[in-house]
C-alpha cells in the first residue's frame, strides 16, 4: 500500500520550539510522507528542526506592509459592526496581515495531500479554502481567533487533538468531533540516575516577568544557599535588568544563564541534573489572566516530569496534575518564604516526589497518547 502524503500547517515562526508539532511529525513519519508548512523564522539553524521535511514560506509584517493593508483592515472593521459573525472581526492589524500572508502562501502550495493537519485556529480556518477536510491540532487558545474557528463548518473538521475536555468545550461547546486528548509532553524514556547538584533550581523556558522570572530570582536573592539556572531565551531588556539587579548573584554563580538551543532528547538529560523546577504563571499580568493560561497544561511541567525533577508551580487548573500525581507542590503566592516552604517539603521527601514525576511522565508519554490519532489518520 502506498504511503500517504500528509501536510502539517504550522502558524507561527517558532516551529523549533513546538515539541507537540515536531513529535506529531516524527510519529506520522514512521508510516507516511510528512511535510510541515510554516512561516520562515527570522533565524533558524538546520539542527533546530532535526532534519525534518519542512517547507518554509516567506512571511513579512513590516511597517510598510501594515500601512498598505490598513485600508482593507479598516473596511473590515466597519463590516464587523454590521456583521457580528464576521470571522476577522477581532483581529488586530498584525494578525490581519499575518492571516493574508498565510492565505497567499497556501494558495501557492499546489501539492496534493491525503491528509491535512492544521495547527491552531487561523490555519484550520484558512485550510477550508484549499482542502476538502482537515484535522485540527489545538495548542493555543486566543479570543481574537475564536471567531475564525466558529466560521469553520463542523463537517470540515475530521478530528481534533486537544489537551483536555475543558479546553475542547471552550472551542466547540456541545459539538462532537472525533477527539484525541494529547499533552504537550515528551516521549518518556527513563534516564540513568545521576547525582543532582545540591540546592540547584531550574527556570526552564522564556525568561519573562509574566512567567515568574523575578519571583524566582528574588527567592535566590533571599536565600543564596540556592542557585538557579535560566534555561531558554532571555531578551535584551530582561538581561539588562537581571545584570543590574542581580549582578552580584551572577558573579557568585548563583544565577546562571544558559541560552543554548537543545533538541528534546538532549534537553531532558540536561534538566535531570537539577533538584527542582519552577513553573509559574503570574496572573497579575492581564495577558496571562486568560482561559488559555488558566487551563493549559504546561509543556515545561511535563519536561520536568520526564527528567525526574519535582515541580513548584502556582494554583491553576492546567497545573493541577502536579498535585494529582504528587509530583511537586503548588503554591498560593510567590513570596520567598512560601517558595522556601515548598522547596523544603520536597527536599525532605525527595525520592517520593521524584518517583511520582516519573509515574506522571509515563502516564502522559507522547508516543503512547498520540498513537490512537496516528492509527486513525494512517488507516
Amino acid at each position: 500500500m502506498a504511503r500517504k502524503k500528509i501536510v502539517i500547517l504550522f502558524p507561527l515562526q517558532h516551529l523549533a520550539f513546538s515539541p507537540t508539532t515536531l513529535g506529531l511529525y516524527d510519529a506520522l513519519s514512521q508510516h507516511a510522507d510528512v511535510t510541515i508548512y510554516a512561516p520562515l523564522p527570522k533565524s533558524l539553524k538546520a539542527e533546530d528542526i532535526g532534519g525534518r521535511n519542512v517547507r518554509f514560506f516567506k512571511f513579512d509584517t513590516n511597517r510598510s506592509r501594515k500601512i498598505k493593508a490598513l485600508p482593507t483592515f479598516l473596511l473590515n472593521k466597519v463590516r464587523s459592526i454590521f456583521d457580528r459573525s464576521f470571522p476577522l472581526k477581532k483581529l488586530h492589524i498584525y494578525d490581519y496581515l499575518r492571516y493574508h500572508e498565510y492565505k497567499n502562501a497556501l494558495s501557492e502550495n499546489k501539492d496534493q495531500y491525503d491528509e491535512v493537519i492544521a495547527v491552531d485556529m487561523t490555519m484550520i480556518y484558512l485550510s477550508q479554502f484549499f482542502y476538502k477536510n482537515a484535522s485540527f491540532l489545538s495548542l493555543e487558545l486566543t479570543g481574537l481567533e475564536l471567531p475564525l474557528l466558529k466560521a469553520v463548518k463542523n463537517d470540515f473538521i475530521k478530528a481534533v487533538i486537544v489537551q483536555t475536555p475543558q479546553r475542547y468545550e471552550y472551542l466547540f461547546g456541545a459539538v462532537q468531533h472525533k477527539t484525541f486528548f494529547v499533552q504537550n509532553a515528551p516521549t518518556f524514556v527513563p534516564l540513568p540516575e545521576i547525582n543532582k547538584k545540591n540546592n540547584s533550581l531550574l527556570y526552564n523556558g522564556t525568561a519573562a516577568p509574566w512567567f515568574g522570572l523575578y519571583q524566582c530570582l528574588d527567592f535566590v536573592k533571599a536565600y543564596p544557599q540556592f542557585s538557579i539556572t535560566l534555561k531558554g531565551a532571555v531578551g535584551q531588556d530582561e538581561k539588562a535588568t537581571i545584570n543590574t539587579n542581580y549582578g552580584d548573584l551572577i558573579a557568585d554563580g548563583k544565577i546562571i544563564l544558559n541560552q543554548d538551543y537543545m533538541e528534546s532528547k538532549d534537553m531532558l538529560a540536561f534538566l535531570a541534573q537539577f533538584e527542582i523546577g519552577f513553573c509559574f504563571y503570574d496572573l497579575s499580568f492581564p495577558k496571562m489572566n486568560t482561559f488559555n493560561y488558566h487551563t493549559a497544561p504546561s509543556g515545561k511541567m511535563f519536561a520536568y516530569f520526564a527528567s525526574g525533577v519535582p515541580v513548584i508551580g502556582n494554583y491553576l487548573d492546567g497545573l493541577k496534575v502536579v498535585e494529582d500525581f504528587q509530583a511537586g507542590i503548588l503554591v498560593k503566592d510567590f513570596s520567598p518564604a512560601t517558595i522556601l516552604e515548598a522547596v523544603n517539603k520536597i527536599k525532605s521527601n525527595y525520592s517520593f516526589y521524584r518517583d511520582n514525576c516519573l509515574k506522571a511522565a509515563a502516564h502522559y508519554s507522547f508516543d503512547k497518547n498520540i498513537a490512537p490519532f496516528v492509527d486513525f489518520i494512517i488507516k
